[in-house]
This record gives C-alpha cells, sequence and structure tokens, in this order.
C-alpha cells in the first residue's frame, strides 16, 4: 500500500512538473485587414456589402503544451456598403477596441484552432454618402450600444522565427442598436486576415 501511494505520488509531482515545464508566455503584436459587414433590417429590399478595414494590436499569450490562452487589445474597423430604395451608395463605418479572450488548441506545432468570447467597445463612428460625399456622425454614446459581445473563431500558423499569420470569422451577438429613418443597423460580421510576430 505504501509503495502504491509512493508511486501515486510521484505519478502526480511527474505531471505537474513536466506541465509547468511546458508552461511558456509570449507577447506579439499584430496587423491585419476586416472584410467587414454588418446585418441590416428595413421594410425595403436593400443590398448590403463589404467594407476593407483594419485591425491592429498587441497579444499576450499562455501556453500549456498543446493548449493555450491568448487575450489580446486591439483597434478594429467595422461597418458596411448599403445600398437601398430610400437609402443610396451609403458607407457605415464603427471603430471599436476590442479584447478577444481565445483558448487554442495546436493540432500541430505550428497551427492552432482558436475560438471564444470578444468584447468590444466603440469610440467612433461616421455615415458616409457616395454621392455627395457627406460624412455625418452621431452621439454614438447615446444613439448605439457602446459595449458589444461577439463570438469567433479561427486558425493560426506560426513560424519558429517567431512571426505568423491568421484568419477568423467574427460574429455579433448583441446589437449595434442604431436607427436611421427606414432602417436599423443590427450585428457586426467580420472576417479578419493578418500577420503577427511574437517575441
Amino acid at each position: 500500500m505504501r509503495l502504491l501511494s509512493g508511486l501515486l505520488l510521484a505519478s502526480i509531482i511527474f505531471v505537474s512538473q513536466s506541465a509547468f515545464a511546458q508552461r511558456k508566455f509570449l507577447m506579439g503584436v499584430k496587423l491585419g485587414v476586416n472584410v467587414a459587414t454588418q446585418e441590416v433590417k428595413g421594410p425595403y429590399p436593400a443590398s448590403v456589402g463589404n467594407l476593407t478595414r483594419v485591425h491592429v494590436g498587441i497579444i499576450t499569450e499562455q501556453k500549456f503544451g498543446k493548449l493555450g490562452f491568448q487575450a489580446e487589445a486591439m483597434y478594429s474597423g467595422h461597418g458596411c456598403s448599403y445600398n437601398g430604395i430610400i437609402r443610396k451608395n451609403l458607407k457605415s463605418r464603427f471603430d471599436y477596441i476590442n479584447v478577444p479572450l481565445f483558448a487554442k488548441w495546436y493540432i500541430t506545432d505550428n497551427i492552432a484552432i482558436v475560438g471564444g468570447p470578444q468584447f468590444g467597445m466603440i469610440f467612433d463612428q461616421e455615415f458616409q454618402d457616395d454621392r455627395t460625399g457627406v460624412v455625418r456622425r452621431d452621439d454614438f454614446s447615446t444613439q448605439y450600444s457602446r459595449f458589444e459581445t461577439s463570438v469567433g473563431g479561427g486558425l493560426e500558423f506560426q513560424l519558429n522565427n517567431g512571426m505568423g499569420c491568421y484568419g477568423r470569422y467574427i460574429y455579433g451577438i448583441t446589437e449595434i442598436d442604431e436607427d436611421l429613418p427606414f432602417l436599423t443597423f443590427t450585428k457586426n460580421k467580420t472576417i479578419q486576415f493578418g500577420l503577427s510576430y511574437r517575441f
């Protein structure tokens, strides 16, 4: 019995030390492109298209062997192009500070699946009429949902020299709650591609 207890204790210590030895903390930066659009509701038919925006931010990652946790803070541009019966050639632009909190699973030493929630806060917005060039800014602190919750997931590829690339899809859960005459902008939907560097 004592031998069994000793072997069990030794196994627990070995596993704990192995897990601790595999822990690795990384920091880095990222820069990429957003292919952004939004869900738009209204009583009349309309065409909603994509806008190309950018995102840039910092990365922290804690690795535990094949698993990891990644937290980021970044500027991210969202929005869409809108062409309807009442309003034509309209572009909406929303600027956020986003904080993704993603779990990671390394399916190989260099490729990881990521996914989890993202929390954002809007800090600027504008609507641009491409026909007239007029830009309209609203008081986003009162007319919009100031905070946004999203979910996202994707793939990351990491080289041994610190360079990496990634692709993600982010879908907004909470609504933007912006009401214009005859249309309502509801949720952000974004595809992200980018490069990263960890050190």
